[in-house]
């Protein structure tokens, strides 16, 4: 019997569990994942981290856009895969997941039901959650509501950033699907139902008007945003009519001393006053400039005690 694979995948944390998983012995016979994209000023096409790491390791790759073209399901077929395996990549047709023989799984970094979207893990540290997880679950016609094969939890550390928590949470996800791949090859894996839970929150794609700070909210949530959103693509304030990205913040007490938005201090970075206690910005990036620490950014646009951000 063929026990092939062919793995989906497009993003960094994808391409980070595809090179463990390819490190651990698995199969992984085809790659699919986007034609490259421009990026950059100099908007210069730009291959997808999982196809840099399946060329790195002399993988083949299959880019497509179209998840129903005929290309693509013959290109699949041709490998005759035992199992499909997707991470951060699009949603499958049904005619593609059922190619494989034993089907497709996924993993979604949060513990399903909770969570279900493509953006998991920012919705977690937005919603202020100090504990997420990983589940492995088949995919079905229904998005993230497959059977169950696998499930843990993962803490958040308070003062975690999104590509910080990323970058673990990849790297304790490849051995257990390296272990559930194992399984299903040898025919004993075992799956169950997702539960019936309420109160599960959304995780769905971050919008524009989700990365606006409003600084009417409390500091422990505009520190959640900005830590859910680093680096890229940014919770943002203005200041004197220019967008200024906060890539790093603190959250320092409970005070009032000034209104929200105000600058309160200036002595070593920039002191912010919200709604609910006082924020400090460690980094940040101002319009049209690179990444800057807080007391560059005090310098760099002149930022006075009474001033404010918008």
């Amino acid at each position: 019997m063929n026990k092939s694979i062919v793995y989906f995948g497009a993003s960094e944390f994808s391409a980070r569990i595809l090179e463990g998983l390819i490190a651990s012995g698995v199969p992984v016979r085809l790659v699919i994942t986007y034609p490259d994209k421009p990026k950059g000023r100099g908007r210069r096409l730009s291959p997808m981290p999982t196809k840099v790491v399946a060329k790195r390791l002399k993988v083949p790759v299959f880019e497509e856009t179209n998840l129903h073209s005929e290309q693509l399901k013959n290109a699949i077929r041709q490998v005759e895969p035992y199992l499909g395996v997707v991470i951060g990549f699009r949603i499958l047709p049904e005619d593609i997941f059922t190619i494989p023989d034993k089907g497709t799984i996924n993993l979604h970094p949060s513990l399903l039901p909770d969570l279900r979207g493509p953006a998991p893990l920012r919705w977690a540290i937005l919603y202020g959650y100090r504990r997420s997880g990983i589940t492995i679950f088949f995919i079905n016609r229904d998005v993230d509501t497959g059977e169950i094969i696998y499930q843990s939890e993962i803490t958040i550390d308070p003062d975690e950033t999104h590509s910080e928590l990323e970058q673990r949470v990849a790297a304790v996800s490849i051995e257990p699907m390296k272990e559930t791949i194992e399984k299903i090859f040898e025919g004993n894996c075992l799956s169950f139902p997702q539960p019936d839970i309420a109160n599960i929150k959304p995780a769905p794609k971050i919008k524009k008007s989700d990365r606006i700070i409003n600084w009417n909210e409390g500091a422990e949530d505009i520190h959640n945003r900005v830590r859910a959103l680093s680096e890229r693509p940014g919770a943002f304030s203005t200041f004197n009519r220019k967008r200024v990205v906060i890539i790093k913040s603190v959250v320092l007490d409970t005070r009032t001393e000034g209104r929200p938005g105000e600058v309160v201090s200036t002595e070593d970075i920039p002191i912010v006053q919200t709604g609910k206690g006082l924020i400090g910005i460690l980094f940040a990036r101002p319009e049209s400039r690179q990444t800057v620490s807080g007391g560059e950014l005090v310098n760099g646009l002149r930022i006075k005690v009474g001033d404010s951000f918008m």
